[in-house]
């Protein structure tokens, strides 16, 4: 038996919602979908439109509109409409269509929006109706099918490139004394291994990460060894 968020979830496959779209009394909901349409860059979007309405949504604001639910004709037409507004990056006009999602995928994905920017991740949307999770451009992309899957991915750092941490790095290259390599040379490998796993930390300017680093390395002042480096190139 499927789940009711399943069942729900099924029901709205093939539906839109567009929230922040302008409302007026007495308005032609049918115009004004055709409106939103032609804004998508369709010209004769007619027979994809089963219909559509408002919705009165829990805690609203009387002073911001309601949102339009769309049904449209299939899935395919559904994902025509969502990857038009996103090439034409239309969000930039403060209006918004997303796929009509079951509340608890709603709730899903506002929980891991909420948990992405305490915890430096970029990437949360949805796609087919489902909620997906990514950390950086170049980190593995994950369906979040229930909230426990955060408590372990902020354990365990799981979608960034390497998963050991970084003292466990460091501990693990510097008692290696029979590796066949000589101090300066465990120690460049220790510095590129340590820079490949926190290259991730996108919002943390390049000096910071380059003192962050220093210090793993044992340096009490590594800001002051790199403009030594620095200093005959620069005069």
């Amino acid at each position: 038996m499927k789940d009711k968020h399943m069942e729900e979830q099924e029901d709205r496959r093939s539906n839109v919602i567009v929230h922040k779209w302008p409302q007026h009394k007495n308005e032609d909901i049918l115009y004004e979908i055709q409106k939103i349409a032609a804004k998508l860059g369709f010209k004769t979007p007619t027979k994809e439109i089963l219909g559509g309405r408002r919705i009165v949504l829990k805690k609203s604001d009387p002073q911001v509109p309601k949102p339009i639910v769309i049904s449209l004709k299939d899935r395919a037409t559904r994902e025509k409409w969502t990857t038009a507004f996103n090439e034409l990056k239309l969000w930039k006009e403060k209006w918004y269509l997303n796929e009509h999602l079951s509340q608890y995928n709603q709730y899903l994905i506002s929980q891991a929006r909420e948990w992405a920017k305490k915890n430096n991740w970029e990437y949360v949307w949805s796609k087919a109706c489902r909620v997906m999770v990514r950390k950086t451009k170049s980190s593995q992309v994950r369906e979040l099918t229930n909230l426990e899957q955060l408590k372990e991915w902020d354990s365990k750092d799981e979608l960034s490139p390497k998963s050991d941490n970084h003292d466990s790095i460091e501990q693990k290259y510097r008692m290696k004394k029979d590796d066949g390599y000589n101090e300066a040379e465990r120690k460049h490998r220790l510095t590129n291994l340590l820079v490949r796993n926190y290259y991730h930390k996108t919002n943390t300017p390049i000096m910071k990460l380059v003192e962050e680093i220093g210090h793993k390395l044992g340096f009490s002042n590594p800001m002051e060894d790199v403009f030594k480096a620095l200093k005959p190139r620069i005069t």
